[in-house]
């Protein structure tokens, strides 16, 4: 278990197993801490004919067995929770199941290891994308709307504050409006034991934004890739925000 989670005294109630499906998409499945010792044993069976890209309805059972050395302390719960992610495992012969995301990473730098003989495989990874204020977007037989709102893009803004022209990288505030919610990102993601090297505005105006960790080890990072966009969205979904990662906007 994380160090993060070990120093601080809770009175744990829950543990939230979290996996992928093929497509990249965070789900979970909360059990009580009173099971944990029996669910680290046997696992907890979900159907996975219910994922994207796993099991069919007719072989549809298999396991989810938490990998408590991926556990942090869970920071959008109400109730005191440990999450961490699972390992998946076909039931009927108790191996890894060959299409769970992070088997497939673990497979893939076993390969590179064997090859190069490295002793570890380390990558650095990067986070950008929008912030919008709001998003609205929908089609019918008569439209298609797309609009989305910026705190860096507000035309009912009495400040007086020019909005700025050009490529925005790195630029300071009051054009940067969003630095607070970046270190209070930066801050949840140490915590769940992703370090940070730094945070900055982006290129593109109107709210496009960086977060950049450190080097990991490949498996932790791909961990961590998943995990930054669950905190990024759920901390912009509890200040009211729209988060997009889609690419940069040629906008000047």
């Amino acid at each position: 278990m994380r160090e993060t989670s070990q120093k601080q005294n809770l009175q744990v109630k829950f543990v939230d197993i979290k996996y992928c499906d093929l497509w990249g998409r965070l789900r979970h499945v909360t059990i009580p801490i009173e099971r944990l010792k029996d669910v680290g044993e046997n696992g907890v069976g979900f159907d996975s004919s219910s994922v994207v890209g796993f099991g069919k309805v007719d072989s549809s059972d298999m396991i989810l067995k938490p990998d408590l050395d991926s556990a942090f302390v869970e920071p959008f719960a109400s109730q005191s929770t440990i999450s961490c992610f699972a390992e998946i495992y076909d039931p009927v012969t108790g191996e890894r199941y060959e299409d769970d995301p992070r088997y497939i990473l673990d497979k893939a730098v076993a390969v590179v290891k064997s090859a190069t003989g490295a002793d570890e495989i380390m990558v650095l990874t990067e986070f950008e994308f929008y912030l919008f204020s709001s998003a609205e977007f929908w089609t019918d037989e008569s439209s298609a709307v797309y609009r989305v709102e910026s705190d860096e893009l507000r035309h009912d803004d009495h400040s007086g504050v020019a909005l700025f022209k050009g490529n925005a990288y790195h630029v300071a505030p009051p054009f940067d409006r969003n630095v607070d919610f970046r270190s209070e990102l930066a801050t949840l993601m140490n915590s769940c034991g992703i370090p940070v090297k730094y945070h900055h505005h982006e290129g593109g105006r109107f709210a496009q934004v960086e977060v950049e960790p450190g080097y990991l080890p490949a498996s932790r990072a791909g961990d961590s890739v998943v995990l930054t966009k669950y905190l990024v969205r759920n901390l912009a979904f509890r200040k009211g925000k729209s988060v997009t990662f889609m690419p940069k906007t040629d906008l000047q």
